[in-house]
């Protein structure tokens, strides 16, 4: 398969780019330049990175064609997302709107895969598991981002 991997230099996509080149698939990293994050990056087959801005569509537009499977990690986690809830918008629930958006007016579909999180449930001492039928609270900009989003996603 072939599959783009948004925030490819965070945990979960150098994570997915390790397991999915290992198991055989092409991969497209797309990322923030960031020369310190990079510098650890080692070259691999089958894999490709692209840097850009998720809020800007011309970054990262050329690159899905093709694509079998878009998994998609940018984001803007906290502190940050609390200190510039603006700019945490712009690239959390506005960046994942219009890659939704792009990869739905493509002729053959990509699978689409967003990572959610347990904070959208609150905080809580429970040990029960939650499921999506569980009510969420937004207690901050990031869980309001991640709610947001899986309302699109849906």
């Amino acid at each position: 398969m072939k599959i783009l991997i948004t925030g490819g230099t965070g945990v979960l996509g150098r994570a997915c780019i390790s397991a999915l080149i290992g198991v055989g698939h092409e991969v497209t990293a797309f990322d923030l330049p960031s020369p310190r994050k990079h510098r650890s990056l080692k070259k691999r087959e089958r894999l490709t990175w692209h840097y850009g801005d998720i809020r800007r569509e011309e970054d990262w537009q050329p690159l899905l064609e093709g694509q079998d499977a878009i998994l998609h990690f940018a984001s803007i986690l906290p502190p940050n997302s609390e200190q510039d809830p603006e700019q945490a918008f712009a690239v959390n629930v506005e960046g994942t709107q219009r890659l939704l958006m792009a990869a739905a007016r493509m002729n053959k579909k990509p699978l689409f895969v967003f990572p959610s999180s347990v904070s959208i449930y609150g905080k809580s001492k429970s040990t029960q598991k939650k499921t999506a039928a569980d009510p969420v609270f937004a207690e901050d900009a990031y869980t309001s981002h991640k709610i947001q989003c899986e309302k699109q996603v849906k």
